[in-house]
């Protein structure tokens, strides 16, 4: 190869190779400034159905979080046990949750669920901290209008896995429930963009795996091999380290709680073990 011919050869390759870089970081710039967009995906609006379609009787709540207004409802159960601060995943509204209300009214437990902010009717928009915000607020309500009958379990689905386990260590609580979540959103990323630098890149975190190794209440992890979104080594890995029984779901990442034989059990026992001795469940 002539040196004309080399010094074409290396000027194409530089070329190609700044190319290249430059759609790398095109890319980690644009995962950046839009991972708000891909963790969170609400859907906006009044819920579609409500409890009193299950033939329930429920509070309709407009709380304050911070300088935003969150939707929550409050179901009561007759004779109740406890309650539920139940934090739902990264989509939809308060109107797709009837059954998680249904499973738990049926076991005696009070549930309290919320939408995020910019989830449903809440105000603004979703952010790390906000739903830290706004999962507060809701305790707060119990508390402050006497409603927080002991024991109290945070139930944290999906996304809301993140959010519950935060709280579980920042709020007066007797058991944390983790169902199909995830480690770290940062693991997350890495899963499904390993060829990107995600540690560096990400500003949601919701590192649920820091959580439970400081709890200092039961935990129990749900979570299916079936899963489709969120690895089931990952809750695995949360059960291991946060000293937690695992109950082992068939079924999607969306369906697992509703079909999986061990899902009711694993509630009953688990709400047994949080409870005073005396209580005897239905």
């Amino acid at each position: 190869m002539d040196t004309d011919k080399k010094s074409t050869w290396k000027t194409g390759l530089i070329k190609t190779l700044r190319v290249v870089l430059l759609v790398y970081l095109l890319l980690c710039f644009g995962v950046y400034f839009l991972q708000a967009k891909l963790v969170f995906v609400p859907t906006v609006g009044e819920p579609a159905r409500v409890p009193s379609e299950l033939g329930l009787e429920y509070e309709d709540l407009r709380l304050k979080s911070g300088n935003e207004q969150i939707h929550a409802w409050f179901v009561p159960a007759k004779n109740a046990r406890g309650t539920v601060l139940f934090c739902h995943g990264n989509a939809g509204n308060l109107g797709h949750r009837l059954i998680t209300i249904k499973i738990w009214n049926d076991l005696g437990m009070n549930i309290l669920l919320f939408d995020y902010r910019g989830f449903g009717s809440s105000t603004g928009a979703p952010t790390e901290e906000g739903c830290y915000e706004d999962v507060t607020a809701c305790f707060n309500w119990l508390k402050e209008n006497n409603k927080l009958k002991k024991p109290l379990i945070i139930h944290g689905r999906s996304l809301g896995g993140g959010v519950a386990s935060r709280a579980a260590n920042i709020l007066e609580c007797d058991g944390l429930i983790l169902e199909s979540t995830f480690t770290s959103i940062p693991d997350m990323g890495s899963h499904y963009y390993p060829f990107l630098p995600v540690s560096l890149i990400s500003s949601i975190n919701f590192k649920s795996i820091n959580e439970v190794k400081k709890l200092k209440v039961p935990l129990l992890v749900a979570h299916g091999p079936a899963d489709e979104i969120i690895p089931y080594h990952m809750g695995k890995k949360l059960s291991k380290s946060g000293k937690g029984e695992l109950v082992e779901l068939i079924g999607d990442h969306n369906n697992g709680f509703e079909i999986s034989p061990k899902y009711i059990p694993g509630l009953k026992n688990f709400i047994a073990l949080v409870s005073p001795k005396t209580q005897e469940l239905p």
